[in-house]
């Protein structure tokens, strides 16, 4: 399953936008993240950015940018740096695990 992680963590980083990486790609990582039995000193990580996953989800789902991360104040910026930060926690994450992995 940790294959998984690393997939979606390259994909993250092949979107221009971190906010639509993160809404398009969120249902795959929460999938991903339940499904890993890591060790103990991950599982506050991993519910975490479930946590944070769950909290980004579109109002519609048909509507991606419904989502918070396309917030009016600010001009986005609040919502860029927010997906920035998960996409960096789920890249952090996934090399982490593939380090315990050898």
């Amino acid at each position: 399953m940790e294959g998984c992680l690393q997939r979606i963590a390259r994909q993250l980083t092949d979107y221009e936008d971190a906010r639509q990486a993160v809404v398009n790609l969120r249902e795959d990582c929460i999938r991903c993240l339940g499904d890993l039995n890591p060790p103990a000193r991950f599982q506050s990580e991993i519910g975490s950015l479930l946590k944070e996953l769950d909290e980004v989800k579109p109002s519609f789902p048909s509507q991606p940018r419904s989502s918070i991360l396309y917030d009016r104040e600010g001009l986005g910026k609040v919502g860029r740096d927010r997906a920035k930060r998960i996409v960096t926690r789920i890249e952090a994450l996934s090399r982490d695990l593939a380090n315990l992995n050898g």
